[in-house]
């Protein structure tokens, strides 16, 4: 367990979220990175 993860889908994405939904995984990245999770 980590005490401050955060578990997010991202929608039409399955085992290599990069190469199916990139845009989205980028949006969930930006937003972690942000600082916003």
């Amino acid at each position: 367990r980590l005490p401050k993860g955060k578990f997010v889908t991202v929608p039409r994405a399955g085992h290599t979220v990069q190469g199916d939904n990139p845009k989205d995984l980028v949006v969930e990245l930006r937003r972690f990175l942000a600082g916003d999770n």
